[in-house]
């Protein structure tokens, strides 16, 4: 379990908004809120979507979604959302139970914080976006100049897609 503070947008912020966000952020992921339905989404996801020229948020498709976490649920369970580290293997139970990676402790007007089952996600997080990624379903990252924006995935054969 670990916390991540992240960026978050409702489902009609511009595409382009949201990498920039990530790049100034040092982040590389968003949340998108759309009427309460919340999902993670990589830069990965971004990117695949800016490759298939999806220019709003809400049309990008997710495999991540987050849970909004209720009051219900921190009595319940007995949560501390202040310092959720001091609860950490209620947190991991609550997420496991929910079948969730990803909960939602709070939200400011473009940041949230986000509690993850694994410390290692939020590990992954927690850079900046790299300048190109794969199309392919692990949507890996690649560091410029070896590749270029159509050039062929030396891993899976899937077109690469650069943002500069």
């Amino acid at each position: 379990m670990d916390i991540i503070e992240l960026p978050y947008f409702p489902a009609d912020t511009v595409l382009r908004f949201c990498l920039d966000a990530m790049r100034y952020r040092q982040r590389s992921a968003v949340i998108r809120d759309d009427q309460g339905k919340l999902d993670l989404l990589k830069a990965g996801d971004i990117y695949d979507g800016l490759a298939r020229e999806i220019s709003i948020l809400g049309k990008v498709k997710s495999n991540n979604p987050v849970f909004k976490l209720t009051i219900n649920e921190v009595e319940k369970w007995n949560l501390d959302p202040a310092d959720p580290k001091r609860t950490w293997d209620r947190y991991e139970k609550f997420l496991d139970s929910v079948e969730a990676s990803y909960a939602l402790l709070g939200t400011t007007a473009v940041s949230c914080f986000v509690v993850t089952r694994h410390e290692g996600q939020a590990g992954a997080l927690s850079a900046g976006p790299k300048d190109c990624y794969c199309s392919g379903p692990d949507q890996h990252e690649f560091p410029p100049p070896s590749v270029s924006s159509n050039d062929r995935c030396d891993r899976c054969g899937y077109p690469v897609h650069c943002e500069y």
